[in-house]
């Protein structure tokens, strides 16, 4: 990714800057910016913990798509995203799966059901718990602070708060299946905000005439948009091609 590539940033437009600190070849991340005041406060947010504040940051970045070869290596569903497992105590890998473990055929958002079950048991552990303070009295969920980590669904002891969050299966010897108890990303947040950015590059906000985005869903599909003198336009060839993996799946042309 070089630098000045535009994106949105929690929702303001930025850009690209560089490598992150903690990029590395076999994992690279980012450095971004984008003018605070421009940020939406609905993809923004942080946790409280033992050591202080950790920053939660959503970024939606298009991607140009010029050739066959270009679908091909950016056609990963979660399935085929490898998840490194490692013990909290030394935080060293031990075992892997995948995000597919994680995202498909699991919850995104925490449930409250049935509505207001609560049983006002005494002090709410599950207020007290809450890493973003999104749980309220009475069994209500703050939807503009909840990122559904599910800590209320672990520690509500009258099971108000519900969410499959999935499980891990590990990929060695053992075979081994790890619940998952919490989760450290949003990805309603993520998709919605990839949905606001095919908005803007719908409506001509963006400096390239052809993007695609990627929605990792169960149903495994593209979405194409396309500007003004689209590529689309004269290369559909290119997705109904033998080459595209995921060949009749692909929607919007332009």
């Amino acid at each position: 990714m070089r630098p000045g590539t535009p994106i949105l940033l929690n929702g303001g437009v930025g850009m690209v800057m560089g490598e992150g600190t903690r990029s590395t070849p076999e994992r690279r991340n980012i450095a971004a910016c984008a003018e605070l005041s421009a940020m939406d406060g609905d993809y923004m947010g942080g946790f409280v913990t033992a050591h202080g504040p950790e920053c939660l940051t959503s970024v939606a970045i298009p991607l140009p798509v010029l050739s066959a070869d270009d679908i091909i290596r950016l056609s990963v569903t979660d399935d085929q995203v490898s998840l490194p497992v490692a013990d909290i105590s030394d935080r060293v890998p031990f075992s892997v799966a995948t995000y597919a473990d994680v995202w498909q055929q699991t919850d995104f958002t925490v449930q409250v059901d049935p509505p207001m079950q609560c049983l006002f048991c005494g002090p709410c552990t599950a207020a007290e718990a809450c890493p973003t303070k999104a749980v309220m009295m009475g069994g209500g969920i703050m939807r503009s602070r909840c990122v559904s980590c599910g800590t209320c669904v672990q520690t509500c002891p009258n099971g108000v708060y519900t969410m499959n969050a999935g499980a891990l299966h590990l990929q060695d010897d053992s075979e081994a299946t790890v619940p998952i108890v919490l989760r450290q990303s949003d990805r309603s947040r993520a998709e919605a905000l990839c949905e606001h950015l095919r908005v803007q590059l719908q409506r001509g906000s963006s400096c390239y005439d052809t993007l695609i985005l990627f929605r990792q869903t169960g149903n495994r599909y593209l979405r194409s948009v396309g500007g003004p003198g689209s590529f689309l336009r004269c290369k559909r060839d290119v997705f109904e091609s033998e080459a595209n993996p995921l060949q009749g799946g692909v929607t919007g042309y332009a």
